[in-house]
């Protein structure tokens, strides 16, 4: 099924103790399947019928974005790609199952019409009714998709990250510590790195206090810097629509009871060791985002003295131009069209205000979402609609915080850095402010982006060609 074709089911289900609905891939690949069941209906051996939307389902499962009723994977409002009305209906995506486990026993027939949702742009589906697990879809449809390249299998890992994992699982710190300068330090170490235990990190601060042997110590300060924050508890505010900070180690790092017992030892190892344990537990923290207050650095480049242009975001939204009068459908068609001169880029980057809030170069003070490598991550039209519409998709770590101080403060903006011991927060002028992590009595994070609707509205079609094409040869 593809376009606006759609096809109508009405299987005979009667003795079928449960109902499989799977959407596979129709052949050029699973991007933009957006599958959809409509107006699904169980009818009754007494010629009555049930809404499938009644019912709770056991199991679903989808390639990418929701399942769920009423809405496309994408998580807008269900509506059929025929424009056709819809009373009610499950949007999924390839390749994915929706599972009810247990059908009632007088249901006697399943009808409902499927096809793709009004969100896909260009997708092609296989549709499944049946009643056990589709064990293999069909065949690769017309346009078979050549797979590309392959990473070469390296089996040799599985054992060892097992075993790392069993490690961790089984909480058995003392047991990694008593390894090191043995035979299998190299694997306790490996996991330690993830044991956010009190009884394992105190024990590995001790022995760490007695080892000598340079190259040793500086081994064993890799997993005690990597142990000073931890990742900040999931509470299903943080992912969805976003794109990923890829920094690492975690998303958010954030301090625990341990973080000062770590950086104290670290602090101590670096001024009391030689130049190269200096540099090495300094290049650590640096990777792994973790502050060490008097921690000697290996280079400390002086960002705040930067002084950086003033830009008034509001001066920039009330002018008039081409893309304000347009619509975003017709935008992203005119794109496709017209490349403009990238070579502008760097001029209308500035002139549009994205300076204020996003840096082109890893030497740049970094501010909110990173450019450099924004066209490794999205295409033209993606980046396009990032501009024109903010809300609709933001990068993890860069949601709007509401952050509010024990003495009644509030401060509104993105978090750009956010260390053990502190945390540094740019509201929409640009203005940084630093706190510390004890100063804060509560942060919520709020459905909504920094980056305010309309920079784009007085530019030229030309202009929001260059400046998008040349955002997406942004692939440091």
């Amino acid at each position: 099924i593809d376009g606006k074709k759609v096809h109508a089911f009405d299987v005979d289900v009667k003795g079928w103790r449960a109902l499989h609905l799977t959407i596979g891939d129709g052949g050029n690949g699973d991007g933009n399947d957006h599958g959809s069941w409509f107006e699904p209906w169980l009818v009754k051996s007494d010629g009555s019928k049930v809404k499938l939307s009644d019912l709770k389902w056991s199991k679903a499962t989808q390639g990418w974005g929701k399942t769920g009723f009423g809405i496309s994977p994408t998580g807008a409002k269900l509506a059929r790609s025929d424009g056709k009305p819809l009373a009610f209906g499950i949007g999924s995506h390839a390749v994915g199952t929706i599972v009810y486990g247990k059908l009632p026993a007088d249901v006697v027939r399943f009808k409902c019409e499927a096809g793709l949702a009004s969100t896909h742009k260009g997708g092609r589906v296989r549709f499944y009714v049946s009643d056990k697990p589709i064990q293999k879809l069909a065949g690769s449809g017309k346009n078979k998709i050549v797979e590309g390249p392959h990473a070469t299998p390296n089996s040799a890992t599985i054992v060892p990250h097992v075993a790392r994992q069993a490690l961790v699982a089984l909480k058995a710190g003392p047991a990694c510590v008593e390894a090191i300068g043995g035979p299998n330090q190299s694997g306790a170490l490996m996991a330690l790195r993830y044991m956010h235990d009190p009884e394992a990190v105190d024990a590995l601060i001790a022995r760490f206090k007695t080892l000598e042997v340079p190259d040793l110590k500086r081994r064993a300060a890799v997993a005690l810097v990597r142990l000073v924050n931890k990742e900040k508890p999931y509470k299903g505010d943080t992912w969805w629509g976003t794109r990923p900070d890829t920094r690492g180690p975690y998303y958010y790092p954030t301090a625990w009871e341990k973080t000062e017992a770590l950086t104290s030892a670290l602090l101590e190892a670096a001024r009391q060791g030689d130049p190269e344990t200096r540099h090495v537990i300094a290049e650590l923290a640096k990777k792994d985002r973790v502050q060490i207050p008097g921690l000697p650095k290996a280079e400390d480049p002086v960002v705040a003295s930067i002084e950086e242009p003033a830009v008034d975001l509001d001066k920039i939204m009330k002018k008039k131009g081409q893309v304000g009068k347009m619509s975003v459908e017709d935008l992203a068609l005119a794109l496709q069209k017209t490349k403009g001169a990238p070579s502008k880029g760097p001029a209308l980057f500035a002139a549009q205000g994205c300076v204020a809030c996003h840096a082109l170069s890893k030497d740049e003070v970094q501010k909110g979402p990173y450019l450099g490598q924004i066209g490794g991550i999205m295409n033209a039209e993606r980046i396009a609609m990032s501009i024109l519409r903010p809300n609709a998709e933001i990068s993890q770590g860069f949601k709007t915080v509401s952050i509010t101080t024990k003495k009644g403060a509030t401060y509104v903006g993105f978090v750009t850095k956010r260390l053990s011991d502190l945390i540094e927060i740019r509201d929409i002028a640009g203005k940084v402010t630093t706190l510390k992590p004890a100063e804060v009595s509560a942060e919520t994070l709020l459905p909504i982006s920094m980056m305010p609707a309309g920079l784009a509205n007085g530019m030229s079609i030309e202009d929001f060609a260059s400046l998008v094409h040349f955002l997406a040869a942004q692939k440091q």
